[in-house]
């Protein structure tokens, strides 16, 4: 009987770990659609001719960054703040299938990881369905960390 309720009790907490916001897919979509203005609310540092900030926009389960840099342009980036895998990766697909944009998917398109990009396992683009343009790439690295990278005009 022990060992069945700590089989349970395991199974329950590693489904828990891999799961993503039931609102992730409108969070997503909120940041991909973000005036500048909505990302530049709260300045955490500047140094190196660039400045960080905070966003008060939320993706639940991430740390969301924006940097305006005179050196590298303007980045809106997000970290997984748990360790990534699978699972957490399809949960994040399924998310994405809910908002109104071209979804892709190494899982099922292995050649969207190049040869050389080998500390990656798994790769999610997200473009326009207006004009095909990558607005998101999420990856999930053999350290097990997942980012997003989103793309601005």
């Amino acid at each position: 009987m022990k060992k069945l309720l700590f089989s349970l009790l395991l199974l329950i907490m590693t489904t828990m770990q891999g799961q993503i916001s039931n609102n992730f897919g409108k969070e997503v979509k909120a940041l991909i659609e973000a005036d500048v203005t909505d990302l530049m609310l709260n300045e955490i540092k500047s140094e190196y001719s660039s400045t960080f900030y905070r966003t008060e926009l939320k993706l639940e389960g991430f740390e969301v960054n924006y940097i305006v840099s005179a050196i590298i342009g303007n980045v809106l980036s997000a970290k997984y703040l748990k360790k990534g895998n699978e699972d957490v990766m399809d949960g994040i697909y399924d998310q994405l299938n809910t908002i109104p944009y071209l979804i892709f998917d190494s899982k099922t398109r292995p050649e969207m990881i190049k040869k050389s990009d080998t500390n990656l396992t798994r790769k999610i683009s997200v473009k326009s369905r207006e004009n095909g343009k990558t607005v998101l790439v999420i990856t999930l690295h053999k350290s097990d960390d997942i980012n997003l990278q989103f793309f601005r005009d």
